[in-house]
């Protein structure tokens, strides 16, 4: 067999493989940015994702503004790094769950391009906080996480990876661990 023969039957051995719609061409078909910046106060992860949040605005060519969801009522400073780019910022001071879902429905029916979230501590520290007080109790059981992380998953975690913007979320870096055990249980 000749080199030729053999590229061709290579060729065909590789159309062969593709025909069988096993695998699939890799292809960007969620091209959204999804990132996560975390670290101790002061030490620039909401500097930092406003300044890709420039970055991604002008990239895309958004005529939209950037909403930032801030939970530490705090975004003040960004102002002059979105104005020096002429990119308009509008905010939503909450810590609730409730606020941040309705905040992601309306970017996902296409009010803006890009959320930052400032921060997602402080919102998970507030859901966890609600569960508390809907369920009667002081602390978290063991058997609360079968609810807590499945809600948290539908309300949060499924949306920030599948929904059609890109989200820049900031989280408190933390190295606090506590154990505590309850006599009664």
């Amino acid at each position: 067999m000749n080199n030729n023969s053999m590229k061709k039957n290579k060729k065909q051995a590789v159309k062969v493989v593709r025909a069988d719609d096993f695998f699939s061409p890799l292809e960007n078909t969620k091209p959204y940015f999804k990132a996560a910046f975390e670290g101790f106060a002061g030490s620039g992860k909401t500097y930092t994702a406003a300044q890709v949040a420039v970055g991604l605005h002008e990239m895309i060519g958004s005529k939209k503004p950037v909403v930032i969801f801030d939970t530490e009522k705090a975004s003040k400073f960004l102002k002059p790094l979105f104005a020096n780019h002429g990119i308009e910022v509008l905010v939503r001071e909450s810590r609730s769950m409730a606020d941040l879902s309705e905040t992601m429905r309306r970017l996902k029916d296409g009010f803006s391009d890009i959320l930052i979230i400032y921060s997602i501590s402080h919102i998970w520290e507030d859901f966890i906080e609600s569960y508390k007080r809907k369920v009667g109790r002081q602390s978290i059981q063991f058997q609360d996480w079968g609810i807590i992380k499945p809600t948290w998953k539908k309300s949060f975690s499924d949306p920030f990876v599948t929904d059609p913007y890109h989200i820049l979320m900031c989280g408190r870096a933390g190295y606090e661990y506590d154990y505590a055990k309850n006599e009664d249980t």
